[in-house]
């Protein structure tokens, strides 16, 4: 599978070859676009990952408070 990174280069490198203003400026603009669209898509991912950690860190804090709520109410 290609990555968009490996897409990137491989504009890049026609780029270099182009001699037409318009064809070297639609170039860079779909290497703009993608580059857009990996800048969200590890938003996205960062996102996800923050809200699966603090998820895990609720399920904790509530397992320790059921926990602890236990533990009191036996001692009384």
């Amino acid at each position: 599978m290609v990555s968009s990174r490996q897409v990137v280069d491989l504009i890049k490198n026609e780029i270099e070859k182009e001699a037409d203003d318009q064809v070297i400026s639609a170039y860079k603009k779909l290497i703009n676009r993608i580059e857009v669209l990996e800048d969200i898509e590890l938003t996205n991912m960062y996102k996800d990952y923050t809200d699966e950690e603090n998820q895990r860190q609720e399920t904790k804090a509530n397992e320790a408070r059921i926990q602890a709520e236990k533990l009191f109410s036996h001692a009384r």
